[in-house]
């Protein structure tokens, strides 16, 4: 019995080593990047959103525009602590998908985007939703909104290939033993 357990304890050992290796922990000091969150990613056309920056340059301007400068939207100044929360009305006539652009203000650290984006999909028929994406741009100005970051690796996976390991090493077990062992003859 003691042999089993051994053996479905290397199985499953290797298997995490193989199946599932753990990220390399984020170099010091971690970079906080720039980021731009709105109140709604469904907004109707011509409606008023609210559009929240975080970790900006302190007492900065900050040109907020749909799409990179096709519509210049408000201009607005960051707080001591780099942060703003502002009104913006969309533009009449402008539906589909877009992105609100934070111009200027912006952390200028590596593998963050120059200039934050949050995505939106203006509905032209007066239909709004609520947004599930607080902050909504990464890396590039890229969102998913509803998404939520990836942090590591995925446990579930792991587990389940544990368990098919454990299983694996438990039946070749048994098919080895059933191979070697000799009737009893209990006479």
């Amino acid at each position: 019995m003691r042999l089993r357990a051994t053996i479905a304890l290397v199985l499953a050992g290797l298997g995490f080593a193989l199946l599932g290796p753990v990220a390399a922990a984020d170099a010091y000091p971690v970079v906080t990047c720039s980021t731009l969150a709105v109140s709604t990613t469904t907004p109707a056309v011509g409606e008023s959103i609210t559009v929240t920056g975080a970790n900006f340059k302190p007492n900065r301007s900050v040109r907020l525009e749909l799409d990179s400068a096709a519509h210049p939207l408000k201009t607005v100044t960051s707080g001591v602590d780099g942060s703003f929360s502002t009104q913006v009305t969309l533009p009449a006539g402008v539906t589909g998908s877009h992105s609100i652009v934070a111009v200027g203000g912006g952390l200028t650290a590596a593998g963050c985007p120059v200039d934050p984006a949050a995505q939106l999909h203006i509905q032209g028929s007066g239909v709004g939703g609520v947004a599930t994406s607080g902050a909504a741009a990464g890396a590039g100005g890229q969102s998913n909104p509803g998404s939520t970051a990836f942090t590591g690796v995925n446990v579930l996976l792991m587990l389940i290939a544990a368990g098919i390991l454990i299983l694996l090493g438990t039946m070749l077990n048994r098919r080895n033993v059933a191979k070697h062992s000799t009737p009893r003859n209990n006479y």
